[in-house]
């Protein structure tokens, strides 16, 4: 299976098999002091030019997550927003870390884990275990 990288050690180290996550991603009650509120996930070995895969956690709704896809040079060209359903996107929760989104973006650990397993194996597709939007098409509140 291919291999990711990560910021946070959710067991011991940086990099795993995207299986080792499925625990603390599909249950994070269980794990409360290893799921931290954001992360961003690389395939590995990783560059500056490597497409990302974002998550901000919020207890009780779950994980928002974003794909980030960048150019050669690493510059972001394409950002997609996880969207649970058309309703929602257009209201947004302030979260602890000062990050913004869109209430209706929360998908669950399972759903989080397969897109997980999809980025792994290919981080230029978009997943297909969730809805995605446009990071452009959605109406973001004035900072």
């Amino acid at each position: 299976m291919a291999r990711i990288s990560t910021g946070i050690p959710y067991i011991s180290g940086y990099e795993y098999d995207v299986a080792e996550l499925r625990p603390f991603l599909t249950n994070p009650a269980a794990h409360p002091d290893k799921v931290g509120n954001a992360d961003v996930f690389m395939v590995a070995p990783s560059s500056r030019a490597s497409n990302t895969l974002t998550y901000e956690y919020m207890a009780g709704r779950g994980f928002s997550l974003v794909w980030r896809f960048v150019d050669e040079k690493g510059r972001q060209v394409n950002n997609f927003v996880s969207r649970r359903g058309p309703h929602l996107m257009g209201q947004f929760l302030y979260l602890p870390d000062q990050a913004v989104v869109p209430e209706g973006s929360f998908v669950s650990g399972e759903k989080f884990f397969q897109v997980l397993e999809d980025f792994a194996k290919n981080p230029n597709i978009l997943s297909g275990a969730v809805e995605w939007v446009a990071w452009s098409d959605i109406n973001w509140p004035e900072p």
